[in-house]
């Protein structure tokens, strides 16, 4: 169903191809035999329906392998090629933001080197600052 959402445009302007022929056809050329109309359209289908096949094959595969890529904890967007979808990039930025919440709290563990500001010193807002930078501001 994935499948056939993304690649509605095509399907339809397709289907409409063939209706287009096939109405070009019977109505316009005159002594059409429509059994070789019929056998056409369906040497058509079958063609057709084993490239949509073989197509959503590889795009349920490309999906599956995008599923095992997102249970990782690790940056998968250089490994995975197709930007077309945002959850990769969501997954990343999760795993960046966690790592980045695991640095800062090993930083604020270290604790030696932080001071406490006054209450109408520039940096107040903050709860701590260190000694560098409470030395910009005199």
């Amino acid at each position: 169903m994935k499948y056939l959402k993304k690649q509605a445009k095509f399907l339809i302007s397709t289907i409409l191809l063939i209706f287009a022929f096939n109405t070009y056809y019977i109505f316009l050329i005159p002594h059409t035999n429509i059994q070789y109309l019929l056998y056409l359209d369906l040497l058509c289908l079958v063609f057709y329906s084993i490239f949509i096949g073989i197509d959503a094959y590889f795009f349920y595969q490309k999906e599956k392998e995008k599923e095992a890529l997102l249970q990782s904890y690790d940056i998968i967007s250089t490994e995975y090629d197709s930007y077309e979808n945002v959850d990769i990039t969501q997954h990343d930025l999760a795993i960046l933001q966690q790592m980045l919440d695991n640095e800062f709290e090993s930083i604020q563990d270290l604790g030696s080197a932080f001071i406490l500001v006054k209450s109408d010193h520039p940096l107040a807002k903050y709860k701590s600052v260190s000694l560098k930078s409470t030395l910009r501001y005199p």
